[in-house]
């Protein structure tokens, strides 16, 4: 099972690596699970992903068809509204939109932070957390081989040499990226740990790319983290002590990261708002000229190697 930290690095690097530098997500949340997500990215044109200038035909061209992959990747939804795009002055791509969806834990996105973050009840009460990812039904993990001290020894050199190889390219993908996540919550605020809060209803997640990278560098400092993972068979974020060291440098504090709601009431009427953009979200489309985008390409994902984590499975 990895843990919500791991994941919520592999999503970074994933972004990252899409060109997507920076993401910043309002969402709103109804009792009922139901909700909207307002979505705000900056990314990197093509062109400037492979090192030269593009004009600004292509790039116009690059936007539309980023705003249409906002669109399509994002499952769970039942309509969008206030879609945008644009080349911004620094030559980004900027996107962004309003996207509704009837039940949080079924929106998925290539950029959505849904997959992170579990709304459940307690009682009368609901409760926002970052959770682990849960593996498949039935998954079990090999067990690990037994190691001997100086295999262990031997690994973990061979593991930070890798690490201090890839670093220069880590710093590159995650040196300007940065996530931000605000949810609103249909209620009063009753116990709130880790999140920062915003105003009287909201919590907020933010990850930076160098801090990212900072945290990993600690994991892989630690001798008896790293040792101790490599003799359970895994890599040290993975393990307990591996996430207090990564989520403290991040958020600078320990502890589950949930928010507790009481008083529970409805922050906007989903099925009126939602109706209303499904109406007009047509004429959006075809005025966006989404319609005329081309079917999100399938990239083939790169090898792995050394200690960097893959992609995450589709």
């Amino acid at each position: 099972m990895r843990s919500w930290m791991r994941v919520g690095f592999l999503c970074a690097l994933a972004l990252a690596a899409s060109g997507c530098f920076e993401v910043k997500q309002v969402i709103t949340l109804n009792p009922d699970g139901s909700g909207k997500m307002a979505m705000d990215m900056l990314t990197a044109s093509q062109a400037a992903m492979m090192g030269g200038p593009a004009a600004t035909a292509d790039a116009n061209v690059t936007a539309r068809d980023a705003a249409a992959k906002m669109v399509a990747d994002t499952k769970g939804v039942d309509a969008w509204t206030d879609v945008k795009y644009e080349v911004a002055k620094d030559g980004r791509i900027h996107v962004s939109g309003t996207a509704y969806f009837p039940d949080f834990s079924k929106m998925k996105g290539e950029s959505g932070s849904a997959m992170n973050l579990k709304w459940t009840k307690d009682g009368s009460d609901m409760v926002l957390e970052a959770v682990m990812k849960e593996e498949p039904a039935g998954a079990t993990e090999p067990a690990p081989k037994a190691l001997s001290d100086e295999e262990v020894a031997k690994d973990l050199q061979k593991k930070r040499d890798d690490f201090q190889k890839q670093k220069p390219m880590a710093a590159a993908i995650l040196g300007s990226l940065k996530m931000d996540t605000t949810v609103l919550l249909p209620g009063k605020l009753a116990d709130v740990t880790v999140f920062e809060k915003v105003d009287n209803n909201g919590v907020r997640l933010a990850m930076d790319g160098k801090k990212i990278l900072e945290a990993m560098e600690k994991v892989m400092a630690d001798d008896k983290v790293m040792k101790d993972a490599l003799k359970a068979g895994k890599d040290g974020p993975d393990t307990p002590a591996g996430q207090e060291i990564m989520q403290e440098t991040l958020f600078g504090k320990k502890g589950p990261i949930r928010a507790k709601v009481t008083d529970l009431k409805p922050l906007f009427d989903y099925k009126a708002e939602m109706e209303k953009a499904k109406a007009a979200q047509p004429a959006m489309i075809k005025k966006l000229g989404l319609d005329a985008a081309p079917a999100v390409p399938v990239v083939p994902k790169p090898e792995r190697t050394g200690t960097m984590p893959p992609q995450p499975a589709e």
